[in-house]
């Protein structure tokens, strides 16, 4: 294994980034009690969750372990309700329990330790697991703790900028771990697994997948998005739950997975800042839509105001709002994009990566895209990218000045951008024609530095 630096906190208002570690995306999975079916909205451009939200039973404690190479063994998930129920995964099998209330306290008291230690431990080793540790003893009181799973004792060497050396230690503290085991140790042997009631079906094309050599089969169109019932049974059969199988769709060959649903208490995947209400409840990460959140208690026309308030508090600048259905938001037009897009009980928070000034497309990939900063978009035609691109260009504060060029003045420097489109048999293509950086007429004009004159070279005596 390789150790480099990775984030610790230095306050609890501000972090310290000693190196960029892998941002991994969390898929939560557990059972729970079964709720009404619901029709999937086909309106929405978001898939409407079936949810039933219960005030008797809160999340306090919860844990979970992904990434790494190969799939993950041993103690790797667990999810505690304050009712008593619990969800645990033990190597890659999931069971449920229910704890006596009592056992409940004891584990909560022991977990508020993890309030007085820093967000994250340890470094960034490449093929190591990630553990995500959280506690919510009280609704809104949460701390997340973020630590590396390493098997043996790893150290490593800082030098600074003054010259001085010191030693961080890749493991979590030893109480961490000791309060894992405590964790582990309180589970039943013999708990019985755990079905689910609720799935989510997402999928990705499957790039470079040549499909004419290949028998697949098309997956069912009405099979996405959040499913109950037999419809979430049939998704099952065909694809199983936790792996991904190749499928047709529209005769081009997908990735398809089927991951059960339920809430978490840690934000897995944020790099950024940003509020959350309390009275919202984290359940996971889909592709196509973003960070999926659940409420109750309050109104949607609550949430959206509640963020409009909170959010400028955190450096966000609002850009576009659409009643308490839609908000955008960027921190300094430099950085990324947040989608919110709000329903009655849920709503989904979605990132826009910026790189170099220009927007990422969801799922765009550069494998075959030939140009400059070129991003493959699948899915979508060549008007709905050009508009796509219009889009989140304004957001970060482009002008367009003619069919797809964009310009925008940073500290009297006017950049300019030209978007090249170009339709291939797998997408669209996106890539950049030409950048420019114009200067004011008042900058000085360069000085012309005459050249350096050559040495003769002195003769040898002979």
């Amino acid at each position: 294994m390789s150790p480099c630096f990775w984030r610790c906190k230095t306050s609890r208002n501000s972090r310290l980034w000693l190196a960029f570690g892998l941002s991994l995306i969390l898929v939560l999975t557990a059972c729970g009690e079964a709720a009404e079916p619901a029709p999937v909205s086909t309106s929405s451009p978001a898939p409407t969750p079936i949810f039933s939200p219960s005030a008797a039973a809160r999340p306090v404690i919860h844990m979970s372990k992904e990434g790494g190479w190969g799939p993950s063994q041993g103690f790797t998930y667990f999810m505690l309700w304050d009712s008593g129920r619990v969800v645990f995964t033990n190597d890659r099998v999931r069971r449920e329990a229910y704890l006596p209330l009592s056992k409940v306290a004891d584990l909560v008291d022991a977990a508020k330790f993890l309030y007085d230690l820093n967000d994250g431990y340890g470094c960034a080793v490449m093929d190591a697991p990630t553990v995500y540790l959280t506690v919510e003893a009280e609704q809104g009181h949460r701390e997340t703790i973020r630590f590396q799973e390493i098997s043996s004792e790893i150290s490593i060497n800082v030098d600074t900028s003054l010259g001085e050396t010191y030693t961080i230690s890749c493991s979590p503290p030893k109480e961490i771990q000791a309060f894992l085991e405590i964790l582990k140790n309180s589970l039943p042997e013999d708990a019985p697994l755990c079905q689910p009631v609720e799935v989510f079906v997402d999928s990705y094309p499957a790039y470079g997948i040549d499909a004419g050599n290949m028998t697949l089969s098309e997956w069912p169109s009405e099979l996405k998005g959040f499913l109950q019932g037999e419809a979430m049974q049939r998704a099952i059969q065909l694809a199983g739950l936790y792996s991904e199988k190749l499928f047709l769709m529209d005769g081009e060959p997908y990735y398809v997975w089927v991951d059960s649903v339920s809430p978490g208490l840690h934000d897995h995947g944020y790099k950024w800042e940003r509020p959350r209400h309390p009275n919202a409840t984290y359940y996971g990460y889909h592709r196509n839509y973003g960070y999926l959140f659940r409420f109750s208690g309050v109104s949607q026309e609550e949430i959206a105001s509640w963020y409009k308030a909170e959010m400028p508090d955190y450096r966000w600048i609002l850009v576009k709002e659409e009643g308490a259905y839609f908000q955008v938001w960027v921190t300094d037009y430099y950085g990324d994009i947040l989608k919110f897009r709000f329903s009655p009980d849920y709503f989904y928070i979605q990132q826009i990566f910026v790189e170099r000034d220009v927007p990422r497309y969801p799922n765009a990939v550069q494998l075959g895209c030939t140009g400059s900063d070129c991003q493959l978009c699948k899915g979508i035609t060549l008007e709905q990218a050009r508009t796509w691109f219009h889009d989140h260009m304004v957001y970060l504060g482009w002008s367009e000045t003619s069919a797809g060029v964009y310009s925008r003045s940073d500290d009297g420097i006017t950049k300019i951008i030209r978007f090249g489109f170009r339709t291939e048999s797998d997408g669209i293509a996106v890539y950049i024609e030409e950048r420019q950086q114009i200067a004011p007429s008042w900058w000085p004009p360069p000085v012309d530095t005459p050249p350096i004159p050559t040495p003769t070279p002195t003769p040898t005596p002979t």
